[in-house]
């Protein structure tokens, strides 16, 4: 059993490359991916939800990478022809007109005008990115994996208890079930009988079986029981069973209910409460199975 709660961080460096991917992994009901990338990286973003989308399958994941090259070739300077001729034409005209004696100013004066050199990235090597980008990736899902697998061990333990509990009120419930027609006929024969007036026996008989057709709740709980059974199983499953689990509990929130509906006893009733309780419990646990 996994969680689809999961944390994971790693880091590649290489030829003055370097790739830093972090993964943070919460529930949800479908696959949701949500990348931050460095714009120098848009270009590998289907690969990233690629890669993610095999490895993740289900939950709400933020993605975050950040890339520094520091290689030689990493940055080119443009200069900008135009705005320097620009900017020289008008200091000479500057010296002729006010300074004549004064020579130009030098070329640091003229590199440091604004704009006249604008650095850009360099087109880099996609392909040399893209292997240090899935080496990083592919451990920081190694890593999140691991994680889930941790928190899932857990889930598997809470889930497990609350089904012991489950299935103890269950069996209270399948001890009381048969004695519910009994005890009805007991009440209603000692009403009756302070009655002036006798009540055949039949008529007493046929009233008690149509009690125990309206209060009998021993399909339910024979269900409800299957359905324990089956959900011990998949809490023991090592694959995807979060959704699996999602439907077989909506099932026994079914039986709980109807087990109550029907009831005509306080015991019953009480304990139909407390299933119906830890069926809840099982369920919020349950949102976060993967």
């Amino acid at each position: 059993m996994l969680s689809m709660t999961g944390y994971g961080h790693a880091g590649r460096a290489e030829d003055g490359r370097q790739i830093n991917v972090e993964v943070r992994c919460v529930n949800h009901r479908f696959l949701d991916l949500s990348l931050r990338l460095p714009r120098t990286m848009n270009a590998q973003e289907a690969f990233i939800r690629a890669a993610a989308g095999e490895r993740l399958t289900r939950g709400h994941a933020d993605i975050s990478v950040t890339y520094l090259n520091t290689r030689e070739d990493a940055v080119s300077v443009r200069v900008d022809d135009g705005l320097i001729s620009a900017y020289l034409t008008a200091v000479t005209e500057l010296k002729d007109r006010f300074f004549p004696a004064d020579a130009l100013p030098s070329l640091s004066y003229f590199a440091a005008l604004p704009g006249a050199l604008t650095e850009q990235p360099a087109p880099d090597d996609d392909g040399a990115v893209q292997r240090l980008l899935a080496s990083a990736l592919n451990d920081a899902l190694d890593q999140v994996t691991a994680a889930r697998a941790r928190e899932g061990e857990r889930l598997r333990e809470d889930l497990t208890q609350h089904l012991d509990t489950l299935s103890a009120l269950t069996g209270e419930l399948l001890q009381i079930a048969p004695t519910l027609p009994d005890d009805y006929q007991a009440r209603l024969t000692e009403r009756l009988g302070r009655l002036s007036t006798p009540v055949e026996p039949q008529r007493l008989a046929q009233e008690v079986a149509l009690f125990a057709d309206r209060c009998a709740i021993d399909e339910e709980l024979a269900r409800l029981s299957a359905h324990i059974a089956e959900m011990r199983c998949l809490t023991a499953a090592e694959g995807p069973v979060g959704k699996q689990i999602d439907f077989l509990l909506q099932e026994m929130n079914r039986e709980a209910n109807t087990t109550a509906s029907k009831s005509v006893s306080l015991a019953v009733t009480r304990l139909a409460v407390q299933c119906k309780n830890e069926i809840e419990k099982l369920r919020e646990q349950a949102q976060n199975i993967l």
